[in-house]
């Protein structure tokens, strides 16, 4: 599967060289070149992601994983997942290389997917919790309020 996807991709984008090379002013050079300079921009965050994503899968053992995150963890693994997600910081160059390593280690779909859910709704949760950010969503989420709050001090 993998490998037809990959051929996918190059044949697209031979497709789309050869349709810049006749629209002309060197555009199928230019493509290369924005090519090789996203490129460069990403290397070093999808390298270290990888590493996270292999130590991941290297330091927890696959039982372990199957226990907490796999099919017969039921709601527990979903609650890991959804809280795990919460806690990742970072891209979708860092979260879906580890979904990738949990899913491999037997985590169930289920808890993966959740597991991405959350990091895309809440992913960074710490630095959230660091800005007041956080705080400010549930709030808004809860409808609770400044003057909510003012009543609960002045009762204390």
């Amino acid at each position: 599967m993998m490998r037809t996807l990959t051929i996918v991709i190059y044949a697209l984008a031979l497709g789309l060289a050869v349709v810049a090379y006749f629209k002309g002013d060197q555009r199928h050079i230019l493509g290369i070149t924005e090519a090789g300079k996203t490129l460069w921009q990403v290397l070093p965050t999808l390298i270290g992601a990888f590493l996270v994503a292999a130590y991941v899968r290297v330091l927890i053992p696959e039982d372990t994983v199957r226990q907490w995150l796999g099919q017969e963890s039921g709601s527990r693994g979903i609650l890991i997942g959804y809280l795990a997600g919460t806690l990742t910081f970072g891209g979708p160059f860092i979260s879906f290389p580890i979904a990738a390593s949990l899913y491999h280690a037997g985590g169930s779909v289920q808890s993966v997917t959740v597991y991405i859910t959350s990091w895309a709704l809440w992913g960074g949760g710490i630095e959230a919790l660091k800005g007041g950010q956080f705080r400010e969503a549930i709030s808004a989420f809860t409808g609770s309020s400044r003057r909510r709050s003012r009543t609960i001090r002045s009762l204390s």
